[in-house]
């Protein structure tokens, strides 16, 4: 589904990817994790085109992707929810999720058209999946941190995507916000077939639900396995899981 080659970037003086190489299945579902400042996020940025990379290829579905504008990445099968919150604020939950569906559609700019009914049942549907059907109306700006993620991952779903990165879905959630929200990834990821992968820092999430964990640091790949594997690597033990060195 997608495979990172040799990708580099950087910013000024500092490297924040170094020669990353990463290859995701289709079907997977699985983690990156690392401090922060590790490149996490810039890596999603670099696949999903919000930074061009200064070296190397990324691979989607045998195409290469490199390089190309966020909108066109996004409309090949690449969609993503961001680590702080990139939402319409004031705008109703149902709206949100409606701009979305027309702009996947290319109905952003019918001047003529009413747009109050256009899509509406495929909002809805999304609405229901994603457990916002009850707060439609709600200005999305006024929920809770776990339902505004909840509704940044109903945002990536109306696209259809192939590839779904979703940068620490679980950030600043309740315990009870945060179980429902695991549990919709593996439903989605499962019912819809798509390919998932994640950044998150609540360890029990990571080895809960990943396939397959990524460990960066300082922007390089620094270990790379199974949960198992990964819980038995004695550099991610006494670095990233807080075991004394």
């Amino acid at each position: 589904m997608l495979e990172i080659q040799e990708v580099s970037k950087n910013f000024g003086g500092l490297r924040a990817l170094d020669h990353i190489n990463l290859t995701v299945q289709k079907g997977d579902l699985n983690s990156i994790i690392g401090p922060n400042g590790a490149g996490k996020t810039t890596l999603f940025h670099v696949i999903s085109g919000y930074h061009p990379v200064d070296e190397g290829k990324i691979i989607f579905g045998g195409e290469d992707i490199t390089n190309k504008p966020a909108w066109a990445i996004c409309r090949k099968g690449i969609c993503r929810s961001f680590q702080v919150i990139d939402i319409f604020p004031k705008l109703s939950v149902f709206r949100n999720v409606q701009i979305a569906v027309l702009s996947r559609k290319r109905q952003t700019l019918n001047m003529f058209a009413s747009s109050e009914s256009m899509a509406e049942e495929e909002v809805e549907e999304l609405l229901t999946e994603v457990g916002l059907a009850e707060q439609a109306n709600d200005v999305s700006g006024s929920m809770s941190q776990g339902d505004q993620k909840r509704l940044e991952i109903a945002i990536a779903m109306a696209n259809r995507p192939k590839l779904l990165l979703l940068d620490e879905p679980t950030a600043g959630m309740s315990p009870v916000e945060r179980v429902s929200t695991v549990d919709l990834i593996e439903k989605l990821t499962r019912e819809r077939g798509l390919t998932t992968l994640f950044t998150e820092h609540d360890m029990d999430v990571v080895f809960g639900i990943s396939g397959r964990i990524t460990v960066m640091h300082f922007g390089k790949i620094v270990a790379e396995g199974t949960p198992q594997e990964i819980r038995e690597n004695e550099l991610v033990r006494k670095v990233y899981l807080g075991e004394a060195t």
